[in-house]
């Protein structure tokens, strides 16, 4: 296969995660290595599934559309009935004293005066259907910067010296599954306030007594395709909040996984514990999310942004400059990511305030793109002012901060 036909251009062009795997349907030699594999119904079920879905994205549109209505119907169905189940739990199931989440490090530290996002590695031991690597992991292998937690440690501390202390926000990919990846974080955090998204795979021991708890964030996703029950989950969170770390809870609002959330947000509600719920992003079946939600998905999920999760309620300033902070308003979330407000044009502080350090060592400004610089480089450094964002929509709930109307954002002239 040649350099122009790799896996990874089909999957970067072709903008629908599954509509990329599938397309492998129509290749003879991946479909002879899967017909081998079979060795059960169950697999023969989900290959018959996939063709199905493959032949539906290819249909005539009418058939499209109708097919479309037809399940936007049923899941409507299936979600105000889950609704209803939730509403009518029996409130003496609740906890009667739940585990207190500390106070965010961000409130209780000196101001941060930038912030980073840093996706470590995009690696990860769970390969959920919404994330954006989705299938194509190896694809983006290459791209992967692995060093010892001592060179790292050694680029952070120069970062440190040139623009103080920083919010730093991990991600990946799986964070803990880079290699020393304790080792880097217990140095990290002893000069700047850290939030980890993780999907909290592992055990909290890994971190209590080594790592300031007082300095990071433990942000949790909960993915119900690899956690179908949350107690276990729930359990590791509490014991994150009794040693101390300020720890949170989200979930993406898969379609397919929607009619679940009433449960899984009550189950996590009676032990004290609010979720932060993100509209997906993406494409499922030939449509573009969270454009596709039906108005009642939409108006459930406008509710539960609007009223869950647990963000601090207290911004510091820093002197001069705005201090980044976890606090993210529900109703830019609705704007941004559930209603799809635009962007473009609007003077951002990313670049300046904010960048994004990827996995190859390159710093861009947000999620979306436009190279800063490197962070291996010696004289790397933020830009001086503000720029105009290029892109029509804001992807990500941290860079909404920094556009001008957000809390971070330039202000207007």
């Amino acid at each position: 296969m040649s350099s122009e036909d790799s896996p990874k251009r089909r999957y970067l062009e072709s903008g629908d995660p599954r509509l990329f795997r599938l397309s492998f349907l129509l290749d003879p030699r991946f479909v002879l290595a899967r017909l081998r594999s079979i060795r059960s119904r169950d697999e023969l079920r989900r290959r018959a599934a996939d063709l199905l879905v493959l032949l539906r994205l290819r249909a005539h549109p009418a058939a499209r559309r109708l097919w479309e209505w037809r399940a936007d119907r049923a899941l409507d169905a299936k979600l105000e009935r889950a609704r209803r189940r939730a509403a009518g739990a029996a409130p003496s199931a609740r906890v009667a004293a739940p585990a207190p989440n500390p106070p965010h490090p961000l409130e209780t530290n000196a101001p941060c005066a930038v912030h980073l996002s840093w996706n470590i590695h995009i690696a990860c031991n769970y390969d959920c259907v919404y994330c954006f690597f989705h299938g194509a992991w190896d694809s983006f292998a290459p791209d992967n910067r692995y060093l010892s937690p001592e060179e790292w440690i050694g680029h952070w501390r120069r970062f440190n010296a040139r623009h103080g202390a920083a919010r730093v926000d991990i991600a990946g990919g799986e964070p803990f599954t880079y290699p020393g990846f304790v080792k880097i974080l217990a140095d990290l955090a002893a000069r700047n306030v850290v939030v980890v998204s993780t999907n909290l795979c592992w055990d909290p021991a890994v971190l209590i007594g080594r790592v300031p708890a007082g300095r990071v964030e433990i942000a949790a996703s909960f993915h119900p395709e690899y956690v179908p029950r949350p107690d276990a989950f729930i359990g590791k969170i509490e014991a994150l909040r009794r040693a101390g770390f300020h720890a949170n809870v989200s979930m993406v609002a898969y379609p397919s996984f929607l009619s679940g959330f009433p449960a899984l947000l009550d189950a996590f509600a009676r032990r004290g514990i609010g979720v932060g719920v993100q509209p997906f992003r993406g494409r499922l079946e030939g449509r573009l999310y969270p454009e596709a939600y039906t108005p009642k998905a939409k108006a459930y999920l406008d509710g539960v942004i609007r009223g869950g999760g647990e963000r601090p309620a207290v911004e510091k300033p820093a002197a001069g400059a705005p201090s980044p902070s976890s606090r993210v308003d529900p109703a830019l979330v609705v704007d941004y990511q559930l209603e799809r407000a635009s962007t473009r044009g609007k003077p951002c502080n990313a670049g300046r305030l904010y960048g994004r350090l990827q996995s190859n060592g390159d710093v861009t400004r947000c999620a979306q793109g436009v190279k800063v610089g490197s962070f291996f480089d010696e004289s790397f450094a933020f830009w001086d002012r503000p720029k105009p964002c290029p892109f029509a929509h804001c992807d990500c709930i941290n860079e909404i901060l920094y556009v001008e109307g957000g809390p971070l954002g330039p202000r207007p002239s």
